[in-house]
């Protein structure tokens, strides 16, 4: 049998023609069990840990949100379809969800969504952070790790048929753990051997970027063929900056996400929208994707949340009041998904 090769994206349903991908969210999760970033209620609020999520209860949760067990698991169908239709219903295409090894994945769930949807869903693959695996994974190397990226990538993820699309997000901490660096050259070695576009996870708070993108790159790794997720968590233009000069894509992905977690107090949108306007002043429009990065609960509609339609219906018209043009739009939430995305396939 002659082997095809062909430069396309690669959904959970098969190969997709670049031009016909649209309206992209570059970093969500259409079903995640996020339980590794549980944490224990304080004293006087171990009623947390059980609560059920309910929109009465939003404004507890969403200042409480990694002490609720429940609001960290996303396997609902029915929900997400119903969810991921309201991205829909605003002009959405095709939507990138990075849960892989760690936080569960279920690429059957995500065909499911897909089909019921009419979304494009493009699957990750690879290793999330070191916390989120069992023992049994993390005396693993980067050779081995990168053969298993490989075969999600040309044969399918886990005992299925269905197929990554994209190497990711590939976790890290700060600092970083052993386990996390093979995993991330072996993500590298996967990204040498298809051209799959490789998305990495930094410590959200930290300032690892430019470290991690030293492995990637003494690796071999492509670093115009890498994103750095969740930068708008550091809400610091000049660091932005630095980061954007190394040739990477920034992906801007909290949007709708302001929640407290561990204490910590996210930043608001208003503050994700400053920096990404000096980001596109600074002529970086070709090097940004969008998104969400819904992975709890309350992020939902149903929950009282903003939901995977938000930056389409509120973000990008407060983006065209701050003089944004449509072609920056369309390069964020369009064209550079399309370019990142589209690698050649072996049929």
């Amino acid at each position: 049998m002659r082997l095809i090769i062909t430069v396309q994206i690669q959904t959970v349903n098969g190969p997709l023609d670049p031009t016909s991908l649209g309206i992209t969210l570059s970093h969500e999760h259409v079903n995640i069990n996020f339980e590794c970033a549980w944490v224990p209620p304080p004293t006087g609020k171990e009623y947390l840990r059980d609560l059920e999520v309910t929109i009465e209860r939003m404004n507890e949760i969403r200042n409480n949100a990694h002490y609720v067990k429940s609001n960290l698991i996303l396997h609902n169908e029915i929900a997400a379809i119903k969810e991921i239709s309201y991205f829909k219903k605003a002009g959405g295409n095709s939507i990138i969800s990075l849960t892989n090894v760690g936080l569960y994945p279920d690429p059957l769930f995500l065909q499911g969504v897909s089909q019921s949807t009419g979304i494009n869903i493009i699957a990750g693959s690879g290793y999330y952070r070191r916390i989120s695996q069992k023992n049994s994974v993390v005396s693993k190397k980067s050779d081995q790790i990168a053969r298993e990226i490989i075969y999600s990538i040309y044969t399918g993820i886990g005992n299925t048929k269905i197929r990554a699309g994209i190497i990711g997000e590939i976790g890290t901490s700060s600092p970083l753990q052993p386990f996390e660096k093979e995993s991330l050259i072996g993500a590298v070695k996967a990204q040498q051997a298809t051209g799959a576009a490789l998305n990495i996870h930094p410590e959200v708070w930290g300032h690892t970027h430019l470290d991690l993108l030293d492995i990637v790159e003494d690796a071999g790794g492509d670093l115009t063929r890498t994103i750095l997720s969740h930068m708008d968590e550091l809400t610091d233009s000049n660091y932005h900056l630095k980061v954007a000069e190394r040739g990477v894509y920034l992906s801007f992905d909290t949007f709708g996400s302001e929640f407290v977690c561990d204490g910590i107090s996210e930043p608001n949108d208003e503050d994700r929208i400053s920096c990404l306007v000096a980001l596109l002043k600074a002529g970086y429009k070709d090097k940004i994707v969008l998104s969400h990065d819904i992975c709890y609960k309350v992020q939902l509609k149903e929950y009282g949340g903003k939901g995977y339609d938000h930056i389409i219906v509120n973000i990008i018209p407060r983006l065209k009041r701050m003089g944004v043009t449509d072609n920056e739009i369309r390069s964020m939430m369009v064209d550079n998904p399309k370019r990142i995305l589209a690698f050649k396939l072996q049929q």
